[in-house]
């Protein structure tokens, strides 16, 4: 008899084999979706992504999604430049789950994504790295607040 969690569903529904299936499709569609530049597809695919290698307990492959996802957003790539909430919100957790220190996450953004990632950027690998942290840390609306000021400037 299979036990039943999360609201009826067994747990890790794409476990095994059809996880990597499922993660190696996702990345088939985000890497199409770059090179055709539909990049709010592609911060999709990123978070989808994300969600994959969270079922799976990988905290620091999540984390390295996100980071990615968060640069596309930050940069005016994906449709608008809002940090939302829920976005915000599993940054955080995924940060409290991953349990790095600020200059392992600084590393890790830097080995993971390059100064050249976005079409256009409107700030600095290092300033897109400072509002990664805030967010990770749940200062929100301070990055908001400075990517405000990217925008206007």
């Amino acid at each position: 008899e299979r036990r039943l969690l999360n609201n009826g569903k067994p747990p890790f529904v794409y476990g095994g084999a059809d996880m990597g299936d499922r993660y190696c499709r996702l990345a088939r569609e985000y890497n199409v979706s770059i090179q055709h530049g539909e990049l709010g597809i592609a911060f999709n695919r990123l978070i989808d992504m994300a969600d994959v290698r969270k079922e799976e307990g990988c905290a620091a492959d999540e984390m390295k999604l996100l980071m990615l996802a968060f640069n596309l957003k930050t940069n005016g790539c994906s449709g608008d430049l809002k940090i939302h909430s829920g976005f915000a919100e599993r940054i955080v957790s995924c940060n409290e789950r991953f349990g790095a220190g600020e200059h392992e996450m600084t590393q890790l953004f830097y080995d993971t994504v390059a100064e050249d990632s976005t079409p256009k950027r409107i700030m600095t690998l290092n300033d897109n790295i400072y509002l990664f942290l805030l967010v990770a840390n749940g200062k929100t609306e301070t990055a908001q607040e400075i990517l405000e000021q990217f925008v206007e400037s």
